[in-house]
């Protein structure tokens, strides 16, 4: 982590969310449901928007069904772990994955084995959407977007760019970014948001 805070500067990208709850089988009806604990996967580290937002459905969920409803974070491989987490999961209704949309638009695109596993969860609920955005730190000269692609151009090396999740929207984002404007990166993979943003705070521009 420390070569990670000696980089020239650090440009983080947070996450698109679309947030939906899956599952590998919705509950039957012939019981009230549910009767024990409910466990809900999140595919990012503790911390992100991902994951706060997943504890705050859970809140209101346990209230809602008298019932504990407890948050595992599973993160890593840009979903995939949670995904297959998901799938290792009985069909019985009291697993629930809490993902972002890249995980059923991306994923089965880079890793073809995904494809059958996300074929079979069942949608329960779209949670919400939050915005991309691109952040510097506050001593950066990048005050703009123009300026920061400028930055980039004529910085030795290109920038660091913080991402979150491997291979998820921030990456991609980002890649597709680097190519339409033609400018370098290297991208230092976090488990989550949270800790991406705090490096970026604490590096500042060097």
């Amino acid at each position: 982590m420390e070569s990670i805070r000696r980089g020239i500067r650090l440009l983080a990208a947070g996450t698109v969310l679309a947030a939906c709850m899956w599952t590998t089988l919705q509950p039957v009806g012939a019981e009230t449901f549910p009767t024990r604990p409910v466990k809900r996967i999140v595919q990012t580290a503790a911390g992100s928007s991902i994951d706060v937002a997943a504890r705050i459905v859970a809140e209101g969920l346990a209230r809602r069904w008298g019932q504990q409803v407890v948050v595992f974070n599973q993160p890593g491989a840009g979903g995939a772990i949670a995904a297959r987490a998901l799938a290792a999961a009985p069909n019985d209704g009291y697993t629930l994955f809490f993902a972002a949309s890249s995980v059923f638009v991306v994923l089965p695109e880079l890793q073809k084995s995904l494809r059958d596993d996300v074929a079979g969860f069942v949608s329960v609920a779209f949670v919400g959407e939050t915005p991309m955005a691109i952040a510097v730190p506050a001593n950066s000269p990048a005050g703009s977007f123009p300026a920061l692609l400028e930055l980039a151009k004529t910085t030795a090396g290109g920038l660091n760019a913080a991402v979150s999740t491997r291979g998820g929207l921030s990456h991609l984002s980002a890649e597709a970014l680097r190519k339409a404007a033609e400018i370098d990166f290297t991208f230092v993979h976090y488990p989550g948001t949270a800790q991406a943003l705090t490096d970026v705070i604490a590096t500042g521009c060097r």
